[in-house]
Protein backbone atom coordinates (compact mmCIF):
# COMPACT_ATOMS: atom_id res chain seq x y z
CA UNK A 1 0.00 0.00 0.00
CA UNK A 2 1.00 3.53 -0.99
CA UNK A 3 1.28 5.76 1.83
CA UNK A 4 0.75 9.32 1.98
CA UNK A 5 3.28 10.37 4.45
CA UNK A 6 2.94 14.06 4.11
CA UNK A 7 -0.69 13.44 5.40
CA UNK A 8 -0.18 11.73 8.02
CA UNK A 9 2.75 13.31 9.36
CA UNK A 10 0.20 16.57 8.92
CA UNK A 11 -2.48 14.78 10.98
CA UNK A 12 -0.01 13.68 14.14
CA UNK A 13 1.54 17.09 13.91
CA UNK A 14 -1.85 18.69 14.41
CA UNK A 15 -2.79 16.22 16.98
CA UNK A 16 0.12 16.90 19.19
CA UNK A 17 -0.06 20.37 18.85
CA UNK A 18 -3.89 20.42 20.00
CA UNK A 19 -2.74 18.16 23.10
CA UNK A 20 0.15 20.59 23.95
CA UNK A 21 -2.31 24.20 23.57
CA UNK A 22 -5.69 22.98 24.63
CA UNK A 23 -5.02 22.82 28.79
CA UNK A 24 -4.07 26.30 28.45
CA UNK A 25 -6.52 27.33 26.28
CA UNK A 26 -9.68 25.81 28.76
CA UNK A 27 -7.56 26.55 31.87
CA UNK A 28 -6.71 30.19 30.68
CA UNK A 29 -9.68 31.04 28.66
CA UNK A 30 -13.08 28.83 29.21
CA UNK A 31 -12.11 28.64 33.34
CA UNK A 32 -10.74 32.16 33.86
CA UNK A 33 -14.15 33.17 31.68
CA UNK A 34 -16.77 31.65 34.39
CA UNK A 35 -14.90 33.40 37.70
CA UNK A 36 -16.94 36.39 37.27
CA UNK A 37 -20.30 34.91 37.58
CA UNK A 38 -19.04 33.09 41.21
CA UNK A 39 -17.19 35.92 42.68
CA UNK A 40 -20.80 38.08 41.89
CA UNK A 41 -22.51 35.98 43.23
CA UNK A 42 -20.66 35.18 46.39
CA UNK A 43 -20.40 39.37 46.42
CA UNK A 44 -24.44 39.60 46.74
CA UNK A 45 -24.10 37.31 50.08
CA UNK A 46 -21.39 39.48 51.61
CA UNK A 47 -23.58 42.55 50.36
CA UNK A 48 -26.71 41.03 52.66
CA UNK A 49 -24.23 40.93 55.75
CA UNK A 50 -24.50 43.09 58.94
CA UNK A 51 -22.08 45.86 58.98
CA UNK A 52 -21.40 48.82 61.42
CA UNK A 53 -19.18 51.21 61.30
CA UNK A 54 -18.10 50.52 58.07
CA UNK A 55 -17.22 46.91 58.88
CA UNK A 56 -18.58 43.36 58.58
CA UNK A 57 -19.83 42.20 62.45
CA UNK A 58 -18.49 39.21 63.61
CA UNK A 59 -22.26 38.42 64.31
CA UNK A 60 -23.65 34.91 64.55
CA UNK A 61 -26.24 35.41 61.53
CA UNK A 62 -23.24 37.01 59.48
CA UNK A 63 -21.26 33.70 60.55
CA UNK A 64 -24.29 31.34 60.00
CA UNK A 65 -24.97 33.01 56.26
CA UNK A 66 -21.56 31.41 55.22
CA UNK A 67 -23.46 28.32 54.97
CA UNK A 68 -25.33 29.99 52.05
CA UNK A 69 -22.19 28.98 49.83
CA UNK A 70 -23.34 25.82 49.43
CA UNK A 71 -26.48 27.12 47.43
CA UNK A 72 -24.46 29.51 45.54
CA UNK A 73 -21.75 26.95 44.50
CA UNK A 74 -25.19 24.48 43.58
CA UNK A 75 -26.75 27.82 41.18
CA UNK A 76 -23.17 28.36 39.69
CA UNK A 77 -23.24 24.96 38.84
CA UNK A 78 -26.17 24.86 37.54
CA UNK A 79 -25.51 28.02 34.98
CA UNK A 80 -21.86 28.89 34.44
CA UNK A 81 -20.45 25.44 35.76
CA UNK A 82 -22.98 23.38 33.53
CA UNK A 83 -21.45 25.89 30.55
CA UNK A 84 -17.78 25.62 31.60
CA UNK A 85 -18.33 21.63 31.52
CA UNK A 86 -20.07 21.67 27.98
CA UNK A 87 -16.79 22.89 26.71
CA UNK A 88 -14.66 20.82 28.42
CA UNK A 89 -16.44 18.08 26.98
CA UNK A 90 -16.35 19.17 23.84
CA UNK A 91 -12.90 20.13 24.11
CA UNK A 92 -12.79 15.44 24.94
CA UNK A 93 -14.44 15.12 21.83
CA UNK A 94 -12.09 17.17 19.91
CA UNK A 95 -9.34 15.01 21.03
CA UNK A 96 -11.81 11.78 20.31
CA UNK A 97 -12.31 13.05 16.54
CA UNK A 98 -8.64 13.76 16.37
CA UNK A 99 -7.54 10.06 17.41
CA UNK A 100 -10.52 8.49 14.75
CA UNK A 101 -8.65 10.96 12.24
CA UNK A 102 -5.58 9.43 12.44
CA UNK A 103 -6.27 5.76 12.62
CA UNK A 104 -8.54 6.36 9.64
CA UNK A 105 -5.64 7.52 7.28
CA UNK A 106 -3.66 4.90 8.26
CA UNK A 107 -6.09 2.06 8.38
CA UNK A 108 -9.17 2.78 6.58
CA UNK A 109 -12.92 2.94 7.09
CA UNK A 110 -14.94 -0.19 7.50
CA UNK A 111 -17.66 -1.54 9.87
CA UNK A 112 -14.70 -2.72 12.17
CA UNK A 113 -13.81 1.00 12.20
CA UNK A 114 -17.05 2.11 13.26
CA UNK A 115 -16.67 -1.08 15.77
CA UNK A 116 -14.15 0.12 17.29
CA UNK A 117 -14.68 3.43 17.02
CA UNK A 118 -18.10 2.77 19.58
CA UNK A 119 -16.05 1.04 21.77
CA UNK A 120 -13.52 3.73 22.18
CA UNK A 121 -16.22 6.16 22.77
CA UNK A 122 -18.06 4.13 25.56
CA UNK A 123 -14.74 3.67 27.14
CA UNK A 124 -13.79 6.96 27.62
CA UNK A 125 -17.48 7.85 28.76
CA UNK A 126 -17.09 5.13 31.41
CA UNK A 127 -14.09 7.16 32.24
CA UNK A 128 -15.57 10.27 32.02
CA UNK A 129 -18.54 9.69 34.17
CA UNK A 130 -20.82 10.56 31.55
CA UNK A 131 -23.83 8.33 30.92
CA UNK A 132 -26.51 9.21 28.42
CA UNK A 133 -24.62 12.86 27.66
CA UNK A 134 -25.34 13.44 31.79
CA UNK A 135 -22.83 13.28 34.37
CA UNK A 136 -22.87 10.23 36.58
CA UNK A 137 -22.84 11.52 40.42
CA UNK A 138 -19.52 10.91 42.07
CA UNK A 139 -17.78 10.47 38.61
CA UNK A 140 -14.92 12.60 37.16
CA UNK A 141 -17.33 15.35 35.34
CA UNK A 142 -19.98 14.89 38.15
CA UNK A 143 -16.75 16.18 40.94
CA UNK A 144 -15.40 18.96 38.62
CA UNK A 145 -18.78 20.62 38.55
CA UNK A 146 -19.47 20.64 42.17
CA UNK A 147 -16.10 21.83 43.19
CA UNK A 148 -16.39 20.85 46.68
CA UNK A 149 -13.21 21.34 47.25
CA UNK A 150 -13.21 25.03 46.18
CA UNK A 151 -16.54 25.40 47.62
CA UNK A 152 -15.05 24.50 51.31
CA UNK A 153 -12.06 26.72 50.74
CA UNK A 154 -14.10 29.46 50.18
CA UNK A 155 -16.71 29.03 53.36
CA UNK A 156 -12.99 28.72 55.50
CA UNK A 157 -12.00 31.78 54.14
CA UNK A 158 -15.09 33.78 54.95
CA UNK A 159 -15.01 32.61 58.23
CA UNK A 160 -11.76 33.63 59.12
CA UNK A 161 -12.05 37.28 57.27
CA UNK A 162 -15.18 37.84 59.32
CA UNK A 163 -13.42 37.35 62.25
CA UNK A 164 -11.08 39.93 61.98
CA UNK A 165 -14.89 42.21 61.11
CA UNK A 166 -13.10 43.76 58.04
CA UNK A 167 -15.00 46.20 55.32
CA UNK A 168 -16.98 44.90 53.08
CA UNK A 169 -14.78 46.04 50.51
CA UNK A 170 -11.92 44.47 51.59
CA UNK A 171 -13.78 41.34 52.20
CA UNK A 172 -14.87 41.26 48.84
CA UNK A 173 -11.49 41.54 47.50
CA UNK A 174 -10.27 38.85 49.38
CA UNK A 175 -13.20 36.74 47.46
CA UNK A 176 -12.26 38.18 44.03
CA UNK A 177 -8.48 37.39 44.26
CA UNK A 178 -9.34 34.04 46.03
CA UNK A 179 -11.61 32.71 43.17
CA UNK A 180 -10.07 34.80 40.27
CA UNK A 181 -6.59 35.48 41.40
CA UNK A 182 -4.45 37.87 39.58
CA UNK A 183 -2.30 38.86 36.71
CA UNK A 184 0.58 36.54 38.25
CA UNK A 185 -1.32 33.89 39.81
CA UNK A 186 -4.03 31.79 39.12
CA UNK A 187 -7.11 31.92 40.92
CA UNK A 188 -8.87 28.60 43.14
CA UNK A 189 -11.02 27.43 40.26
CA UNK A 190 -8.26 27.76 37.69
CA UNK A 191 -6.00 26.28 39.85
CA UNK A 192 -8.64 23.25 40.94
CA UNK A 193 -9.29 22.70 37.34
CA UNK A 194 -5.75 22.68 36.13
CA UNK A 195 -5.08 19.77 39.03
CA UNK A 196 -7.83 17.93 37.82
CA UNK A 197 -7.56 18.48 33.72
CA UNK A 198 -4.38 19.36 32.94
CA UNK A 199 -2.96 16.21 32.11
CA UNK A 200 -6.66 14.34 30.88
CA UNK A 201 -6.82 15.58 27.77
CA UNK A 202 -3.54 14.23 26.79
CA UNK A 203 -4.68 10.90 28.76
CA UNK A 204 -7.77 10.77 26.85
CA UNK A 205 -6.10 10.79 23.57
CA UNK A 206 -3.65 7.93 25.09
CA UNK A 207 -6.74 5.64 26.33
CA UNK A 208 -8.25 6.23 22.88
CA UNK A 209 -5.09 5.50 20.69
CA UNK A 210 -4.58 2.48 23.10
CA UNK A 211 -7.87 1.19 22.33
CA UNK A 212 -8.14 1.28 19.01
CA UNK A 213 -4.87 -0.11 18.08
CA UNK A 214 -5.85 -3.00 20.60
CA UNK A 215 -8.87 -3.33 18.12
CA UNK A 216 -6.38 -4.10 15.08
CA UNK A 217 -4.03 -5.73 16.81
CA UNK A 218 -1.26 -3.07 16.12
CA UNK A 219 1.48 -3.28 18.18
CA UNK A 220 4.12 -0.53 17.00
CA UNK A 221 4.24 3.23 17.42
CA UNK A 222 6.42 6.28 17.33
CA UNK A 223 6.88 8.64 20.27
CA UNK A 224 5.90 11.52 18.92
CA UNK A 225 5.85 15.33 20.48
CA UNK A 226 7.89 17.89 21.10
CA UNK A 227 11.03 18.70 23.25
CA UNK A 228 11.11 21.26 25.69
CA UNK A 229 13.40 22.85 27.98
CA UNK A 230 12.04 21.19 30.75
CA UNK A 231 11.50 17.32 29.00
CA UNK A 232 12.96 14.71 30.89
CA UNK A 233 16.22 12.96 29.48
CA UNK A 234 14.05 9.69 29.59
CA UNK A 235 11.76 11.40 26.49
CA UNK A 236 14.54 13.05 24.87
CA UNK A 237 15.97 9.75 24.52
CA UNK A 238 13.00 8.02 23.02
CA UNK A 239 11.07 10.81 21.07
CA UNK A 240 10.35 10.26 17.26
CA UNK A 241 11.64 6.73 17.91
CA UNK A 242 9.68 3.26 16.71
CA UNK A 243 9.19 1.04 19.08
CA UNK A 244 6.64 -2.05 19.72
CA UNK A 245 4.59 -2.23 23.34
CA UNK A 246 6.88 -5.15 24.14
CA UNK A 247 9.85 -3.26 24.04
CA UNK A 248 7.90 -0.27 25.79
CA UNK A 249 7.50 -2.80 29.07
CA UNK A 250 11.19 -2.70 29.31
CA UNK A 251 11.44 1.11 29.58
CA UNK A 252 10.98 1.25 33.78
CA UNK A 253 13.84 -0.71 33.94
CA UNK A 254 16.10 1.29 32.08
CA UNK A 255 18.17 4.33 32.54
CA UNK A 256 16.51 6.90 32.22
CA UNK A 257 13.41 5.46 32.88
CA UNK A 258 9.78 7.21 33.20
CA UNK A 259 9.05 9.37 36.36
CA UNK A 260 7.03 8.66 38.78
CA UNK A 261 5.37 5.58 37.47
CA UNK A 262 4.64 1.74 38.92
CA UNK A 263 6.74 -0.65 37.27
CA UNK A 264 4.31 -3.12 38.05
CA UNK A 265 1.32 -1.19 36.11
CA UNK A 266 3.49 0.46 33.85
CA UNK A 267 1.79 0.81 30.00
CA UNK A 268 3.89 2.66 27.80
CA UNK A 269 1.07 3.73 25.50
CA UNK A 270 -0.98 5.16 28.56
CA UNK A 271 1.97 6.03 30.61
CA UNK A 272 4.80 7.15 28.15
CA UNK A 273 7.55 8.97 29.63
CA UNK A 274 5.49 9.05 33.75
CA UNK A 275 4.21 11.85 35.33
CA UNK A 276 3.30 14.94 33.77
CA UNK A 277 4.62 13.74 30.03
CA UNK A 278 3.43 15.39 27.18
CA UNK A 279 4.23 12.95 24.92
CA UNK A 280 1.60 10.72 22.63
CA UNK A 281 2.04 7.31 20.62
CA UNK A 282 0.98 7.25 16.68
CA UNK A 283 0.52 3.94 16.11
CA UNK A 284 1.55 2.02 12.87
CA UNK A 285 0.79 -1.11 10.96
CA UNK A 286 3.57 -3.40 10.49
CA UNK A 287 3.70 -2.66 7.05
CA UNK A 288 4.43 1.65 7.54
CA UNK A 289 6.76 0.77 10.18
CA UNK A 290 8.83 -1.69 7.57
CA UNK A 291 8.70 1.06 5.12
CA UNK A 292 9.68 3.73 7.48
CA UNK A 293 12.72 1.45 8.68
CA UNK A 294 14.02 0.55 5.05
CA UNK A 295 13.61 3.91 4.72
CA UNK A 296 15.90 5.09 7.22
CA UNK A 297 13.00 7.51 8.74
CA UNK A 298 13.11 8.32 12.38
CA UNK A 299 9.91 8.81 12.61
CA UNK A 300 7.34 11.18 11.24
CA UNK A 301 10.36 14.02 10.47
CA UNK A 302 12.06 11.74 7.78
Amino acid sequence: MKWNWKKIKRIADRNALFLENIPEDFIDGDVEMSEEELVNLLWLLIDDMEAEDGKIKKSRKNLFMINQVDNIFRSFALAGGLLLLTKLIGKFQKVIANVFSYFGEIIGQSSKFDKAKKSVLDLVNRRLGIKNGEAVKGGYVSDLLEMTEVKNQTKELLYQTILSEPSPTALKKSIKEFISGDEDKRGAIRKFYARFTGSSFTYIDRMATFEFATAYGLTQFIYYGTIIKTSRAFCRKKINGIFTIEEGLKWPYESPKPLGISNATYNPVIDMGGENCRHVAFFLTDEMADEMRGKGFSGFNG
